[in-house]
C-alpha cells in the first residue's frame, strides 16, 4: 500500500472508531480471557497495516475493499450487521449472536450481506435470536463464499440462511441447525422485485452440509427440508454438488408447489471395514487401541462393534480399546451393523523377567484372572482397575440441552476390597464413536454427559477415580458443531461431583486426550503444598490431566467440605519444584450449593483459601512469604513451569499401574 493511501486508512479507521455508536455490538468475554488486554474485540487488516476496534460495527465501517475483518472474542449484537463491500469476514473460531428485537429495525438478520464485490466468511459462528427470521441473509450478492461456517435459527419461522438472489459457494463444513415451526435449513430465493440471473447454491469439491431440526429427525415431503428452492422449474440448477456435500437428491414439496427441497441423505449401506491393527504382540497388562474405519465415509449406520473369541486372553471394550491378560493367542473382531467384518490377531507373550506374582518391580503388573463373568474389567494385585467402556443411556432434551448418562460400573468385590493399605484406582474409558455420533445428531446448541460413579465407591476413602478418559475425536466433533458441551461427573445418588464445560467454538487443539478425573481434598492431607501455605489451610484441586487443554474449561467442584455459601475463595497454583504459592489473580464466591467454578486453560494443582496469601505484589513466594522473582503479571512464569508439573498428580494417581502402548492415529 503506498504511504498515502496508508495514511488515509488509519485516518479512516481512527476516524469511524469514534464516530459509530459503540451500542450496537458488545463484546461478551469470560472472566480471565486469554485474550491480550490491548487487543480489542475486532481487527481490520489490508496489505500489511493493522488497526482494532470495540465494536464490529466500528469495523466494517472503517473497512477497505479487500480487507481482512477478524474477531479476537464472541460478540452479541442487537442490530444487524452489514456488508456491504468486498472484504473477508474472519470469524477466528468465534459466533456473533442476536439479541433483542431487530424485526422493529426493519431487517431481522444477524448479519446482511448486501454488495455486488466478493465477500467471504469464514470460520465462524451465527446465532440468531428470538426475532431473527434468516440469521444470514445473503442479498442480490454474486460472490459470496462460505468457509467453516455455522448457523443456528432459534425462532421458529423461516429458516436459517436466506441465498436471496446470490451466487452462494460452500467450501469446507457447513453446519445449519433449525428449531420446530422453521420452513426449511436454506431458501434459494429468486428474490422479490429484483433482477437476477437467478440464485445459486453450490458445494464446492469436499464442502459437507449437517442440517439438523428439533421437529424430527426425518424430513418427509411435508416437513423441514434441508433446502428449498424458489422456481425449482425456472432454476434447474439453483444447488450443485449438494450429494457429496451428503445431501440426497431433490424431492418435490407437494404441499408448496414453488419448492421443492433436499432430503436428508439417503440410506447409505455400508461396504466394508478395516482396522489400523491386523496383528499385534502384547505383554499381560499393556493394551492397543483399535480404530476401525466404515467405507463409504458417508454410511447412514456406521457402527461398530467389537468382540473377542479369547477374552480370558486378551478382552476389546466397545471403543476398541484391547487389554492383554494372559499367555496366549485371541482374534479381536469389529462388526459393522451390517454383517461386515475385519479382525485383528493379538498373541500374548509372558515377560520371562516377571516373578511369579505378576509384579515387575518397576510398575508393571500382569492382572491375573479377576474370577469376574465381565470380561471388560481386569484387576491387578495392587488394586488399580480398568472398568468396561460404559453405554450411553436416557437421552433427554431440556431447552437447548441434549442430555445422555454414561454410568460407570464398579464391581461390588472391588469396592468392598478397597483398604487403606490397599486402595483402589479406578480408569474408565468413555464411548468415543456413541458420543460423537450423539453430539453429531442432537438438534440442541448444547450437549450434556452425566458420567455417573456407584454411590458407595464416591463415599469409600479408598476408591479414587484416577481415570475418565475423553478422547480427542470427542473434542473434534465439539469443535465441528460448535456445540456447547458439559460433563457431569456425579454419584448415583445424583449428588454432582464437579463438572468440566467447553465451548465448541473455543477449541483450538483436537490433537489432546483429556483425563477428566478431579479430586478435591484438605492441603492437610498434602504436607508439600501444606508447608507452601504457611500455616493456612486450603482445598486442593488436583487434576489428573496435566498441560494443555484442548479449550478455555470452567470447571465447577464441590468445594462445601471446607466452604460455606457465599464466602470467597482465592486461587493459586502450587509450584512444585520451587514448592511455592502463586496467585492466579481471581476470587471466587462459593454458590448456595457449596461449589466453585473457575476458568482454566491448563491442569495443574491449584489451590483454594479462605485467606488471601501475602504473596508480595507481582511476586512468588515461598512458605515464608520471602520473594523469589518478579512476575510479569502475564503468567510467564507460570506457563514456562507448568511442563514440569507432575509430581503432585502422581501422588493422588501414582498406584494406578496400567502400561498402555497406543498405535498411532
Amino acid at each position: 500500500m503506498k504511504k498515502k493511501a496508508l495514511a488515509a486508512f488509519l485516518t479512516v479507521c481512527m476516524l469511524a472508531a469514534a464516530a459509530v455508536p459503540a451500542a450496537v455490538v458488545s463484546a461478551v468475554t469470560d472472566a480471565g480471557s486469554s485474550r491480550p488486554a490491548a487487543q480489542k474485540a475486532v481487527t481490520v487488516t489490508k496489505d500489511g497495516s493493522t488497526a482494532q476496534f470495540d465494536t464490529l460495527s466500528d469495523a466494517l465501517a472503517a473497512a477497505e475493499e479487500g480487507s481482512t475483518v477478524t474477531l479476537n472474542e464472541n460478540l452479541t449484537v442487537t442490530q444487524n450487521i452489514s456488508i456491504a463491500k468486498g472484504l473477508t469476514l474472519n470469524g477466528n473460531g468465534y459466533s456473533i449472536t442476536g439479541v433483542g428485537d431487530f424485526a422493529s429495525s426493519g431487517q431481522p438478520a444477524v448479519v446482511l450481506v448486501d454488495t455486488d464485490s466478493p465477500v467471504v466468511l469464514n470460520d465462524l459462528s451465527i446465532i440468531g435470536g428470538a426475532s431473527n427470521k434468516f440469521p444470514l441473509n445473503i442479498y442480490t450478492s454474486p460472490n459470496v463464499t462460505l468457509n467453516n461456517v455455522s448457523v443456528s435459527n432459534v425462532f421458529n419461522n423461516g429458516g436459517a440462511i436466506l441465498v436471496n438472489a446470490s451466487a452462494v459457494t460452500v467450501t469446507g463444513s457447513l453446519t445449519v441447525s433449525t428449531t420446530a415451526g422453521s420452513w426449511y435449513g436454506i431458501n434459494v430465493d429468486s428474490g422479490a422485485g429484483v433482477e437476477s440471473t437467478g440464485p445459486s447454491l453450490t458445494f464446492a469439491a469436499g464442502a459437507k452440509m449437517v442440517y439438523t431440526n428439533t421437529d424430527d429427525g426425518a424430513y418427509s415431503e411435508s416437513g423441514p427440508a434441508a433446502i428449498c428452492v424458489d422456481k425449482p422449474t425456472q432454476y434447474t440448477n439453483a444447488v450443485t454438488g449438494h450429494e457429496a456435500a451428503g445431501l440426497a437428491a431433490p424431492v418435490r414439496n407437494e404441499k408448496q408447489q414453488d419448492l421443492y427441497y433436499l432430503a436428508q441423505p439417503a440410506n447409505v449401506e455400508a461396504d466394508g471395514i478395516t482396522l489400523n491393527e491386523t496383528a499385534v504382540t502384547l505383554k499381560p497388562g499393556e493394551t492397543v487401541q483399535l480404530l476401525a474405519t466404515v467405507t463409504p465415509e458417508n454410511a447412514s449406520d456406521p457402527t461398530v462393534t467389537f468382540s473377542s473369541d479369547a477374552p480370558e486372553t486378551a478382552s476389546v471394550a466397545q471403543d476398541g480399546l484391547v487389554t492383554a491378560h494372559a499367555q496366549g493367542q485371541a482374534t479381536i473382531t469389529a462388526k459393522t451393523a451390517n454383517g461386515h467384518t475385519a479382525t485383528c490377531t493379538v498373541t500374548v507373550e509372558n515377560d520371562a523377567a516377571l516373578p511369579p506374582d505378576g509384579d515387575s518391580g518397576d510398575g508393571t503388573v500382569t492382572p491375573p484372572d479377576s474370577g469376574s463373568d465381565n470380561e471388560d474389567t481386569a484387576v491387578p494385585p495392587n488394586g488399580s482397575v480398568v472398568v468396561p467402556v460404559p453405554e450411553l443411556s436416557g437421552e433427554t432434551v431440556s431447552g437447548s440441552t441434549t442430555s445422555v448418562t454414561a454410568p460407570i460400573e464398579i464391581p461390588q468385590e472391588t469396592i468392598n476390597s478397597a483398604s487403606a493399605e490397599n486402595p483402589v484406582a479406578v480408569s474408565v474409558n468413555l464411548p468415543t464413536s456413541a458420543l460423537t455420533q450423539a453430539i453429531a445428531q442432537a438438534s440442541t446448541t448444547g450437549f450434556a454427559l452425566n458420567v455417573t460413579i456407584p454411590e458407595q465407591a464416591v463415599s469409600s476413602a479408598h476408591v479414587k477415580m484416577a481415570q475418565i478418559n475423553l478422547e480427542k475425536a470427542v473434542f473434534a466433533q465439539i469443535k465441528a458443531s460448535g456445540k456447547t458441551f458439559t460433563v457431569h461427573v456425579e454419584s448415583t445418588g445424583g449428588k454432582q461431583l464437579y463438572a468440566w464445560t467447553f465451548h465448541g467454538n473455543q477449541i483450538t487443539d483436537t490433537t489432546i486426550d483429556v483425563n477428566l478425573a478431579l479430586n478435591v481434598s484438605s492441603s492437610q492431607a498434602n504436607p508439600a503444598i501444606q508447608a507452601a501455605l504457611g500455616g493456612i489451610q486450603g482445598t486442593v484441586l488436583s487434576f489428573a490431566h496435566q498441560g494443555s487443554l484442548p479449550a478455555k474449561a470452567a470447571v465447577k467442584a464441590d468445594v462445601s467440605a471446607s466452604f460455606q455459601p457465599g464466602e470467597t475463595a482465592y486461587l493459586y497454583y502450587y509450584h512444585p519444584q520451587l514448592k511455592t504459592m502463586q496467585s492466579m489473580g481471581g476470587s471466587y464466591t462459593v454458590d448456595e450449593n457449596g461449589y466453585v467454578e473457575i476458568s482454566i486453560d491448563h491442569c495443574s494443582d491449584y489451590v483454594l483459601t479462605k485467606t488471601q496469601l501475602n504473596l508480595g505484589t507481582g511476586s512468588i513466594t515461598n512458605s515464608e512469604n520471602n520473594i523469589i522473582s518478579p512476575q510479569t503479571g502475564d503468567n510467564t512464569n507460570l506457563a514456562v513451569s507448568i511442563a514440569a508439573v507432575t509430581a503432585a498428580g502422581a501422588a493422588i494417581t501414582g498406584f494406578v499401574v496400567i502400561k498402555k502402548r497406543r498405535t498411532q492415529e
